[in-house]
């Protein structure tokens, strides 16, 4: 082995140490904590021998750069940049972030048309074959694909995975719910899931993000309409529900009403917990507090109590930000009701949902 190969080899011990903890956090949005789990899908993205490039491949999940199901794609663009490595305009790989090489890499090795350029009649496609038509006019095409071969000659020129010829994903989606395919009479394409996690895809399969979101939600005529339709999928879990309402604009009357009746809950299982009952007295007391360090505490409790009933989840906010239990009541929260406080109170996510 040559002494650059050995300067560069990988070490799942050290990348552990180093990485561990961001890996876990990172992994917990994907639904994978173990930690030797998480480097083995990471360690199979690298194509080198001596797996020179996973730290790399770990930063850049760890940075929302690409979810674990992106895996081939990541190891595709690796494979190229390998093969390319006398036509990028680096060599040093610590240069790019993930998206910035994904997109050198495929002007490296572009030369198709993109779908305006094949379009004869703006903003009517051609109909693909199994794929249910919601709309095909003079703003665009909106599509369910029905297959994966339908899903595939939708996603034509996009880095989806519900488009790869290889390890495609469709069938994963569409078990969850149906895919929505648009494609602008500019010949530009989003994709759209309802499904555990709101997706909204551009076609470098990058969050669209939020002003995007929010402009096909609420002035789109066509969009707009398969958005609002599908909105009580975000209303199967309390996070969920949380989440979608930090990254809408406007009216979502449901969601409201839903996010009102949590606060409520969770003002009722801390007046129950620790309050009424004897719970939190004993822990406390377990732990060596003093009464009037007891007394204080409850006393910040019936505080949060009172913002969570008033629905002022930033002075709940507050409160609990200088609460020296706040594990303890979160674990009470999560528990009895499936969230905590501090997921609701989290705004760094990146779990599928828009950024």
């Amino acid at each position: 082995m040559r002494l650059a190969e050995i300067l560069l080899e990988y070490r799942r011990d050290i990348t552990a140490q180093r990485m561990g903890d961001k890996l876990v956090a990172t992994g917990k949005k994907e639904g994978i904590e173990y930690l030797p789990d998480i480097l083995e899908i990471l360690e199979g993205m690298d194509p080198t021998k001596n797996k020179q490039y996973v730290e790399w491949v770990c930063r850049q999940w760890i940075n929302g750069q690409f979810r674990l199901e992106d895996g081939p794609r990541v190891l595709e663009i690796l494979t190229k940049f390998i093969e390319s490595k006398n036509r990028v305009q680096s060599k040093d790989i610590g240069r790019y972030d993930f998206r910035t090489l994904r997109d050198e890499i495929r002007q490296l090795y572009s030369g198709v048309q993109s779908d305006a350029d094949v379009n004869n009649v703006a903003g009517a496609y051609p109909i693909i074959p199994n794929t249910e038509v919601l709309y095909n006019g003079p703003l665009g095409q909106l599509s369910i694909p029905k297959t994966e071969k339908a899903s595939c000659e939708l996603g034509k020129n996009t880095e989806w995975c519900t488009a790869w010829k290889k390890d495609n994903r469709f069938g994963d989606y569409n078990n969850e719910g149906p895919l929505y395919v648009w494609i602008d009479k500019n010949g530009e394409k989003y994709q759209f899931h309802f499904g555990k996690h709101l997706q909204a895809m551009d076609k470098n399969d990058d969050p669209i993000g939020r002003s995007k979101f929010n402009y096909f939600r609420n002035k789109h005529p066509v969009v707009g309409k398969i958005i609002r339709q599908n909105e009580k999928s975000m209303l199967k879990t309390p996070i969920g529900t949380i989440r979608y309402r930090k990254i809408i604009d406007g009216d979502w009357p449901e969601g409201d009403t839903a996010i009102s009746e949590l606060y409520k809950k969770m003002a009722n299982i801390l007046q129950d917990k620790f309050i009424d009952g004897d719970e939190y007295r004993k822990y406390m007391k377990y732990w060596g507090y003093s009464k009037e360090e007891m007394v204080e505490a409850l006393n910040e409790v019936s505080y949060l109590i009172d913002a969570l009933e008033y629905g002022d989840i930033e002075k709940a906010g507050n409160i609990i930000q200088y609460h020296e239990n706040l594990q303890y009541i979160n674990s009470t929260l999560k528990y009895w009701l499936g969230v905590s406080l501090s997921e609701i109170l989290d705004d760094d996510y990146d779990d599928g949902f828009l950024v």
